[in-house]
């Protein structure tokens, strides 16, 4: 590298790209290039005191466990000096930190003020019951499988769940098209509803049902709520923190008794069709009739009426509609 692009790096992530050993050596291998009493050109000095601040960076960042360039994020354990390393298509903020989405898993990095609501969605996701192995085989796709889950070097705690490639996170989808069509999103409603049955037999409220958390399989016509469980509470129970989205739609019923219902799901799942058909054209009457209704009735008769009633009124006979997306177009 010559001395112009070196002094163009402002970030270390961008000059040591390979793993923590490549890193030193390189390291070495650019400070015995550039050190004056070695280099007699004029930048020599100004080139490696540059190099020298940006490893003292990286060695910063490796010690706060948030080591990473782009698409590269290195996670160090607080029980581990060993790093590990995880590509990823694209980051996104959160009320609680961040989240990083892969092609079999998400990264969820959680700032250590909020580990009470970090322990609550670690339980929440391990203590999933069904009522039966046929539901559990065909129920536990939609909901999120721990793969790790440690607290980093900088004390902030990190949970990575299970994805399959084919998964992509709903707002990224609906940024990649602008507007989705009815029909696109009426079958990803669908599995919503379907969604908000396995939450209701389960006796779980999730609360925060959303574009963020909610991920679907284009390819499979399936979603997963792989998002979110912080907020999660046994239906009936006193609800500790809800994120600001759910507040605002939060049920009268729910804001005065401040127990977690079954009918706030209802109204995010109904709050997500709307935000699917934002600036959509030619929406069904009686789709759109539908999703601005208050939620009233439990997720059972709701999956109902909208695949018997809703869906045939506004589309008539069920048909499989495609949607043509892969992670290379969505994440080009």
């Amino acid at each position: 590298m010559t001395a112009a692009e070196i002094l163009k790096i402002s970030r270390p992530e961008w000059l040591f790209t390979g793993t923590p050993e490549e890193n030193k050596q390189k390291h070495r291998d650019l400070a015995k290039q550039w050190h004056p009493d070695v280099n007699k050109s004029a930048d020599a000095e100004h080139v490696f005191q540059h190099i020298s601040h940006l490893w003292e960076q990286a060695e910063k960042k490796i010690a706060d466990g948030c080591w990473g360039f782009a698409g590269v994020i290195d996670l160090y354990s607080y029980a581990s000096d060993r790093a590990l390393r995880l590509k990823y298509h694209t980051k996104h903020p959160f009320e609680l930190g961040e989240f990083y989405i892969g092609d079999t898993s998400v990264v969820y990095v959680v700032d250590k003020e909020h580990k009470d609501l970090y322990d609550n969605g670690r339980r929440a996701i391990g203590e999933i019951k069904y009522p039966s192995k046929k539901v559990e085989e065909e129920c536990s796709r939609y909901v999120a499988h721990i793969k790790y889950d440690f607290t980093s070097k900088d004390g902030n705690l990190v949970l990575i769940v299970d994805k399959t490639p084919d998964m992509f996170l709903l707002k990224d989808v609906v940024k990649h098209f602008g507007t989705l069509h009815p029909t696109q999103a009426a079958w990803i409603m669908s599995t919503l509803f379907n969604l908000g049955c396995f939450l209701w037999i389960s006796g779980i409220t999730h609360n925060d049902i959303s574009l963020d958390t909610y991920f679907i399989s284009p390819e499979k016509h399936s979603g997963a709520l792989l998002g979110g469980w912080w907020y999660s509470t046994p239906r009936g129970e006193k609800l500790k923190q809800v994120p600001r989205r759910t507040f605002d739609y939060l049920p009268w019923k729910v804001r005065s008794t401040k127990k977690a219902s079954r009918l706030t799901d209802q109204e995010l799942i109904r709050l997500v069709g709307r935000e699917l058909l934002r600036g959509s054209s030619g929406v069904p009457e009686a789709m759109r009739e539908w999703l601005d209704a208050i939620a009233s009735e439990d997720a059972i008769t709701a999956y109902s009426t909208w695949s018997n009633e809703v869906l045939t009124k506004s589309f008539g006979k069920r048909r499989f509609v495609k949607m043509d997306l892969n992670a290379e177009t969505l994440y080009k």
